[in-house]
């Protein structure tokens, strides 16, 4: 009888013992949170802020996209995420793109090659654009326009190949040029301001 008071009371003293050092830990930790947080800042927003600042990211990875250009240089993108994300943004602002005109408009036959012209390079303006009837030139290679084309015919018919080939004849190395309201043959290199009457401009390219 008496063996078993005590066991018991020895079970009543360690699990005394053992509640007593626990609440003495618990109140260290605390006190020690108090002391570290400056001005009496509160203990439990000390707490969340270290919970929130030891919160994994195994990924290393930045949340937002729009973000990612923090990891480019000024030279462009330095990783294969930059680059995807710099080719997406290139192509959802195409009003970035910087459009140039040419150096000097010029027309030319299926010989001189179009596109832009510069102070190294002269080319047959694309991209012409009419000053008097705001439409867009459209080129013919290898026909000529006939003698009776007239400014109705144009603007009824014009951009439509089908509509104005009956006024084409066909001229291996000549170029035709037309809007609604002008048209011109060419077959040689020649400065559009120089042409008597047209009022067309490079569009830019």
């Amino acid at each position: 009888m008496a063996d078993d008071i005590d066991q018991l009371l020895d079970e009543v003293e360690s699990k005394y013992l053992e509640n007593v050092e626990t609440r003495k830990q618990k109140c260290s930790a605390v006190e020690r949170k108090k002391n570290r947080a400056p001005n009496g800042l509160n203990v439990d927003l000390e707490e969340a802020i270290d919970d929130i600042c030891e919160l994994p990211n195994p990924e290393g990875e930045i949340p937002d996209k729009r973000l990612q250009t923090l990891q480019t240089t000024s030279t462009g993108p330095t990783s294969r995420r930059d680059c995807q994300y710099y080719c997406q943004l290139n192509s959802q602002e195409p009003h970035l793109k910087a459009y140039k005109s040419c150096l000097t408009a010029y027309l030319g036959g299926t010989a001189v090659s179009t596109g832009l012209s510069s102070s190294l390079t002269q080319r047959a303006c694309s991209n012409l654009r009419c000053l008097s009837c705001d439409f867009n030139v459209t080129m013919f290679d290898n026909y000529c326009w006939d003698q009776s084309t007239d400014y109705l015919f144009l603007r009824n018919n014009m951009p439509d190949f089908q509509r104005v080939k009956k006024k084409l004849s066909h001229k291996p190395g000549w170029r035709s040029y037309a809007c609604q309201c002008q048209h011109r043959s060419v077959r040689d290199l020649a400065e559009v301001r120089k042409c008597e009457d047209l009022k067309w401009v490079c569009g830019k390219h």
